[in-house]
């Protein structure tokens, strides 16, 4: 048979495939999981987390016919799936199928993680892959930063600013030089003060940032307070061993529009002398308070 014959027969044989009756949808758990930051109770954003997800294109009713072992086999049947909600790895919630099947489901999330998943769930057992969501952050250590030296000086011996960058991370820059100014989010003076950019004279860059006093140890701190005139101030008292919220209006560039807020937390680790060693952590995700240590930025 030549060629032409060959290929004449072919696209019969395909034609005659697509003319006949469907064949059975392949099966499918993907759940197109999404999420929004909350108000809390406090009205602020940063509360909490609401997931929305869609119920699996394939139904309970498939896996008891033997559809997702031999995918040849459909069912009519709509059984309702449940749902394993799982956080930092652990699974916390167990959650019903609400409504009709193939309507979006809804779920919130209060207590503060790193990572969020979700699987569809049914008769004891997990399917497809749980998807996930990763509030990215960026942590530094041991950022280590000195009090400011006299303002006139034209150049000071060591670094007292900081400022984070478009990933999150800290670098430090000298408050005596001006062509800095701009990239310090906030400083330290000669009494051990952390001020924001905004409360120097001049003002370094005209940013909005300002720092809060929190509790309990670094670690354990997943949500800093929210954000009012009372729990945020534009200027701090360090101590050692001290605990702090940074509200962080940082600089806008190509990968951050401008008046984008973030939330960080900072630890005083050590004072030693002028010399202020920090832990500093940055919560890449807008206007988000949660500050427990996650995926660092990609």
């Amino acid at each position: 048979m030549s060629k032409t014959l060959k290929a004449v027969g072919l696209a019969a044989i395909a034609i005659l495939f697509l003319m006949g009756p469907s064949l059975t949808p392949p099966i499918s758990y993907s759940i197109n999981l999404k999420y929004e930051i909350v108000p809390d109770q406090d009205s602020m954003p940063g509360g909490g987390v609401k997931l929305t997800w869609s119920t699996p294109y394939s139904s309970p009713g498939d896996i008891v016919s033997g559809g997702c072992k031999g995918g040849t086999v459909y069912t009519e049947e709509q059984e309702d799936w449940q749902y394993i909600i799982t956080l930092d790895g652990v699974d916390v919630d167990t959650v019903d199928q609400q409504g009709e099947h193939y309507e979006d489901q809804v779920y919130y999330v209060y207590t503060p993680c790193a990572t969020i998943e979700a699987w569809p769930y049914c008769d004891g057992e997990k399917y497809g892959y749980g998807e996930k969501i990763e509030f990215r952050t960026e942590e530094e250590s041991s950022f280590e930063i000195w009090t400011v030296e006299d303002f006139n000086y034209e150049y000071s011996r060591y670094p007292s600013g900081f400022g984070f960058d478009h990933s999150g991370s800290p670098y430090d820059y000298y408050v005596s030089y001006g062509g800095y100014w701009a990239a310090i989010d906030y400083y330290v003076d000669t009494d051990f003060v952390l001020h924001a950019g905004i409360d120097h004279d001049p003002s370094l860059n005209g940013r909005e940032s300002s720092i809060s006093r929190e509790e309990g140890s670094y670690d354990e701190l997943g949500t800093l307070k929210g954000f009012n005139e009372e729990n945020y101030q534009v200027s701090q008292q360090l101590e050692e061993g001290g605990l702090y919220g940074l509200r962080i209006e940082p600089r806008a560039s190509g990968l951050r529009p401008a008046e984008e807020i973030h939330y960080g937390k900072l630890e005083v680790v050590a004072i030693d002398g002028e010399k202020i060693t920090l832990k500093i952590l940055y919560q890449y995700e807008p206007e988000f308070r949660w500050v427990v240590g996650g995926v660092p930025p990609k």
